[in-house]
């Protein structure tokens, strides 16, 4: 029995909008265990996703608070 999960619809939600949370998406994408299939704006776009099984998963990137 194998319980490795592949390709995973997920939901990507970049609060943070940086290059390198571009970067990190980028990752995501190349891997064989996420598929983004879903990039919603909202807390309720998540959670209407999630309410009809449209997504397995949701990957949401906080925005950098610290203080420059």
């Amino acid at each position: 029995m194998n319980l490795d999960v592949e390709h995973a619809r997920t939901a990507w939600m970049d609060m943070d909008r940086t290059p390198e949370s571009r970067e990190l998406l980028s990752e995501f994408q190349g891997s064989r265990y996420f598929r983004i299939t879903a990039v919603p704006a909202t807390d309720d776009a998540v959670r209407n996703l999630m309410d009809h099984g449209d997504v397995q998963a949701v990957i949401r990137i906080l925005p950098d608070t610290r203080a420059t």
